[in-house]
């Protein structure tokens, strides 16, 4: 199975740090965006099997992000990749918050590490290259 590459858009580095950990280790190929819009450029750029999307980031935050790669991939027909927001937040209107935005699902902060790779493993369908 060839290796699935996930594109984790967060800006603060040791929260990068660790996720790009967990999921190098469960056998993804990891790039990083610290920007919204960052995120928004590598996901018109390349092509990713799962976005971990951070919803506080400079520039434009993980929600805007969302919409306007959502929006990009109607225009051009493109399948939709999935993408798990991130987030610190955990009052009880932010799952529907990120489902109304675009996000496939949500992970809360601080993550661990069975959480993400299981998420990630959920969505991208057969789970990563590399067994954990």
């Amino acid at each position: 199975m060839s290796e699935k590459r996930i594109l984790v858009a967060e800006d603060y580095d040791v929260n990068f740090l660790v996720v790009e950990r967990f999921l190098t280790r469960g056998g993804y190929l990891v790039d990083r965006a610290a920007t919204g819009l960052a995120a928004v450029e590598a996901a018109s750029a390349n092509r990713y099997d799962a976005i971990l999307m951070d919803l506080e980031m400079p520039e434009m935050d993980g929600l805007e992000a969302t919409r306007l790669i959502r929006t990009r991939e109607k225009e051009t027909g493109m399948l939709p990749v999935p993408i798990l927001a991130l987030t610190a937040t955990h009052d009880g209107g932010i799952h529907e918050l990120c489902l109304h935005s675009g996000c496939d699902g949500y992970l809360a902060k601080p993550v661990r590490r069975d959480t993400v790779l299981d998420a990630v493993a959920s969505v991208t369908g057969n789970g990563p290259a590399n067994s954990r």
